[in-house]
């Protein structure tokens, strides 16, 4: 009796290290599968996940250290998108791991900057006017000749202001587009009835700073200029 008692016994021991090994595999594999999340851990009552949902710590997979997925996903709230604010840093963490919202984001911020580097360089702009009347000479002449027909006087240190091709169209149709050129008679555009390789209907621009005047003039174009 007591060696068939101890038989059983050896035989219960080596069933149950089968089942406990089994079980153990059985716990591996499915820990294999399970993905594993990083996730914040500055605040004191929200946390993110690297899959964009933000939840308490209570809410979390003790497992996987995942939130179980009942929020919302990529969570802007509280967030400014121009300013790049956010109330809460795990939000921000949430928001910014949406790969759509970062490319609209960069969207909103190009068309931002662009539109202020427009808006200041008109500003500049505008301000280097001030005072200053802009006349379209006729066929053949200088800007001192211009702008003695309106009793005034051609200003030389306003004609860089005026060689830019935005500002020239503003006061000229620059049908043929802006050409940078070399010239004393410049900011100008060629007139229809200028010989082709002059490009009729073309504005131009001086590719250099130091070659403006008031004296220039050529028969071919009518000039932009800054009186006073």
């Amino acid at each position: 009796m007591p060696e068939f008692n101890l038989l059983n016994l050896f035989i219960f021991h080596l069933i149950f290290i089968h089942i406990s090994f089994t079980a153990l595999a059985i716990r591996r594999d499915i820990g294999l599968q399970v993905h594993a999340c990083r996730n914040t851990v500055q605040g004191r009552y929200l946390l993110a996940d690297d899959k964009g949902y933000v939840c308490d710590a209570l809410s979390v997979d003790p497992e996987s250290r995942c939130c179980f997925q009942k929020g919302e996903q990529y969570s802007c709230q509280g967030c400014n998108l121009i300013s790049q604010c956010c109330n809460s840093y795990e939000l921000c963490v949430s928001c910014c791991l949406n790969p759509l919202q970062t490319q609209k984001e960069l969207a909103v911020k190009v068309k931002i900057s662009k539109a202020e580097t427009a808006g200041s360089s008109d500003t500049l702009m505008e301000s280097r006017l001030a005072g200053i009347s802009v006349v379209l000479g006729r066929q053949g002449e200088s800007c001192n000749s211009v702008c003695k027909l309106s009793g005034q006087s051609c200003v030389p240190s306003r004609l860089s202001v005026l060689n830019e091709c935005k500002i020239m169209q503003r006061y000229m149709n620059c049908k043929r587009g802006c050409i940078a050129s070399m010239g004393p008679d410049q900011p100008a555009e060629v007139v229809d009835g200028a010989p082709k390789h002059l490009y009729p209907g073309a504005c131009l621009y001086s590719k250099s700073q130091t070659a403006f005047n008031c004296d220039g003039l050529h028969q071919h174009t009518r000039r932009l200029c800054p009186c006073a």
